[in-house]
């Protein structure tokens, strides 16, 4: 099924770019996965990887990897790729420096424009199924028509502390990965 959907998506011209997390454990069923391979083809991938300063603190994030070996392409984040489809153009140009040291090069520093759950409007994927069971057109339009999406899970093991950490209290000290990625994507 999310194969189907993403070919559909991409044969309407919807651009879908999956993430990938290089650090993570690889999972045998990984392999069975043909949407991947089909992105990977069509080079709508991009990492994930967030920079923790050495506070723990998520500031900046890697938006292009060093290539390895250095004569090929550089891998490049979600984000960059996010934006590259959403503009219609590469966005390097718009990428603000993280830092002048070396380590800095790859890397872009993230404007955080509000704290948890204050900036980009979310959506259980528990209400966007229903509302596809139901044919709700109405409420997944307004949820979805004209916007950038990121799909992303809320669990502990992906929320990070960020500049806002001391801005609101409990669970929402810590933002999502892929909210913060949002933000990383409306710096760009």
């Amino acid at each position: 099924a999310f194969f189907q959907a993403y070919v559909e998506a991409a044969q309407k011209g919807v651009p879908v770019v999956l993430a990938y997390e290089a650090e993570e454990k690889r999972r045998a069923s990984e392999d069975l996965v043909p949407v991947y391979f089909q992105a990977m083809a069509e080079g709508n991938v991009g990492y994930a990887e967030l920079v923790s300063d050495n506070d723990g603190f998520v500031r900046r994030l890697e938006w292009s990897a060093r290539p390895v070996p250095p004569s090929t392409d550089a891998p490049l984040a979600l984000g960059f790729r996010i934006a590259s489809a959403y503009l219609g153009q590469n966005p390097a140009s718009r990428i603000p420096d993280a830092g002048s040291s070396l380590d800095d090069e790859h890397q872009m520093a993230i404007h955080y424009y509000g704290p948890t759950d204050t900036t980009f409007p979310s959506v259980s994927m528990a209400d966007v199924l229903r509302a596809g069971r139901r044919g709700d057109q109405g409420a997944l339009q307004k949820w979805f028509q004209g916007r950038i999406v990121l799909i992303g899970p809320d669990d502990l093991p992906d929320r990070h502390p960020t500049p806002f950490y001391l801005a609101t209290r409990g669970i929402n000290q810590v933002m999502t990965g892929a909210e913060i990625h949002a933000h990383a994507i409306s710096t760009i």
